[in-house]
């Protein structure tokens, strides 16, 4: 008799257990809708509501963490709760938390444990193209440029559909290398991924106006007017249109 209560509460406390889980997971989640709406004081209820329900729940661990990582006061707290979330952090959200870590310590100025996170992740296997893209923008940041360079063509080959990778290898043959005949090639292939890009299409046109062939800036620019719904940016680009065809473009990429 002994035995079969022994057993029975056994099996009673594995089903407690089983059933915080799932609810701490259903919590966890809806924190993540409202932070991605940018409520983050009511994302943190649910993250705090989700631990009370599982203490080591990896994805509240996360939710939480990244809410205090954007503090400045409470940001190493922050970095530790990530670290301790990811190993066990489900596979949809680990390319983010990763980024989250990696940005915590980039503000900190702390570029190099900012690299070590994003190569680790690498390393485990997660080819997100927003990892590659942090990776090479931080690795530039300790001017390792050509490193940078590599990493974003490392990115294209794991990630060859990622229009935002060949736009940020174009961003380097224009400002670093000013090698606009190969920054073309790499935006002509990000138009073609993401052909209503608009950044893609103002880089596109200043990139031809910059080897002189004005009248296919003038083509890329007309495109992005037609796609602009934003009626004082539209003037805007009408002003670019006539300083190209006088030759007197002046734009802040």
């Amino acid at each position: 008799m002994m035995l079969k209560a022994a057993k029975l509460g056994i099996i009673l406390a594995i089903a407690v257990y089983v059933s915080g889980c799932r609810n701490a997971n259903s919590l966890a989640r809806e924190g993540f809708k409202y932070l991605e709406q940018g409520k983050k004081i009511t994302a943190l209820k649910y993250f705090e509501e989700a631990l009370d329900a599982n203490k080591k729940k990896p994805l509240a661990l996360y939710g939480k963490g990244k809410i205090m990582t954007e503090s400045a006061l409470t940001m190493n707290l922050g970095q530790k709760l990530i670290e301790s979330a990811l190993p066990k952090l489900e596979k949809e959200y680990k390319p983010d938390a990763v980024k989250s870590l990696a940005k915590s310590y980039a503000m900190e100025n702390l570029y190099s444990k900012a690299i070590k996170v994003l190569e680790n992740a690498l390393t485990d296997g997660i080819h997100d193209p927003g990892i590659y893209l942090d990776l090479s923008f931080y690795t530039g940041q300790i001017l390792e440029r050509s490193k940078a360079r590599n990493i974003l063509r490392k990115g294209i080959e794991m990630n060859p559909d990622a229009s935002s990778l060949y736009l940020a290898l174009s961003d380097i043959d224009i400002k670093q290398s000013r090698d606009f005949a190969l920054a073309l090639k790499s935006l002509e292939k990000a138009r073609q991924l993401d052909p209503e890009n608009m950044e893609i299409l103002q880089k596109t046109a200043f990139v031809y106006y910059n080897l002189g062939n004005l009248d296919k800036s003038i083509e890329m620019l007309n495109l992005l007017k037609s796609i602009q719904t934003n009626s004082t940016e539209k003037l805007m680009i009408d002003k670019w249109i006539t300083q190209v065809k006088s030759r007197k473009w002046q734009i802040n990429l």
